[in-house]
């Protein structure tokens, strides 16, 4: 077991059918676009984490693993450091902002 320091995590969920190599190695990507278009920084190595059902799940869409990467908040995003120059923007109930862009 590791214990790391509290940090934030931007992270996706992957059913049993997106366990192959290609659907992977695509939910790594797919996280780091998702930090890269918000301008936030990564706070170390991506990693994946097995759900204890990794091996006995069922339903090609149960949730059994994990891709995530900690990172730091872009200057202005929600819960970065105090004294970043831009505002953060609301995000909508659907998780992007108000204008739609992400």
């Amino acid at each position: 077991m590791r214990v790391e320091p509290a940090h934030r995590e931007a992270y996706t969920a992957l059913a049993r059918r997106d366990t192959g190599y290609a659907a992977m190695a695509a939910a790594h990507d797919a996280v780091g676009a998702w930090l890269h278009a918000r301008g936030h920084a990564r706070g170390g190595p991506s990693r994946e984490v097995y759900h204890p059902n990794w091996a006995t799940a069922s339903s090609p869409d149960e949730r059994v693993a994990d891709v995530a990467c900690p990172f730091a908040p872009a200057p202005g995003a929600a819960g970065a450091p105090a004294g970043s120059r831009a505002e953060p923007r609301p995000a909508a109930a659907d998780g992007r902002a108000p204008d739609g862009r992400g």
